[in-house]
């Protein structure tokens, strides 16, 4: 949990009963479970739900390969970044 009492990758605001979530994660199955998390902590039965999400990437890693018997090709793997943004605010009337 951080200092916001929201666990870790998870940032969150409130205003007007307008509530924002923007969640990042190592990979995409880790921002399911975090979307999970959140929807079954705020989300009520009459709340409108939006959501953005992307894939962004975030660094790479080259790998020169080894020769010889046990040898393996050089490759490069690529470091994602998963994000969502999710709004939740009630269907019934908005305060102003």
């Amino acid at each position: 949990m951080n200092e916001h009492g929201h666990h870790e990758g998870i940032v969150g605001a409130e205003h007007l009963g307008v509530r924002v979530f923007c969640i990042s994660a190592a990979d995409a199955q880790q921002l399911a479970d975090q979307l999970a998390l959140i929807l079954g902590e705020h989300l009520a039965g009459d709340d409108e739900m939006h959501l953005t999400y992307n894939a962004v990437q975030s660094g790479w890693q080259h790998d020169p390969g080894r020769p010889g018997w046990l040898g393996r090709p050089p490759y490069t793997q690529l470091h994602i970044e998963y994000t969502a943004l999710l709004v939740l605010r009630s269907a019934g009337p908005h305060p102003r």
